[in-house]
């Protein structure tokens, strides 16, 4: 995945699919996944597909692109998220927390190790 194209595979926030259903839903993820965007976003929640393989999305370059930005001025991240966080800690001056939540296999403890870095 590629955070600096202009124009990403599919919808990058399924509340803005223009039928939302179930179908659509499955449909939209997989036009994302077969692209390489395995984040996407339900308004803050941040829906991600386990790619079963080394993807380099994770490095200082990809954390410094979301660094100081807005959850929607970049594709759909974990970096993302991680950033709203500590930006709301920091604004409102109160802990915070980041819920990470999926079936066995799905990737919690690398999603973990990625939003604590």
């Amino acid at each position: 995945m590629n955070p600096d194209l202009a124009q990403e595979a599919g919808v990058g926030d399924f509340v803005l699919l223009p039928n939302i259903d179930l179908d659509n839903f499955l449909s939209n993820l997989e036009v994302r996944y077969k692209a390489g965007y395995i984040y996407t976003y339900i308004g803050e929640v941040c829906v991600s597909v386990n790619p079963y393989k080394e993807m380099d999305m994770y490095n200082k370059n990809f954390v410094n692109q979301y660094k100081g930005r807005e959850i929607y001025e970049r594709p759909p991240h974990l970096f993302a998220i991680a950033e709203m966080a500590y930006t709301s800690m920091k604004r409102s001056g109160k802990d915070t927390c980041i819920v990470i939540s999926g079936e066995s296999g799905s990737g919690k403890t690398e999603a973990s190790k990625i939003i604590m870095r």
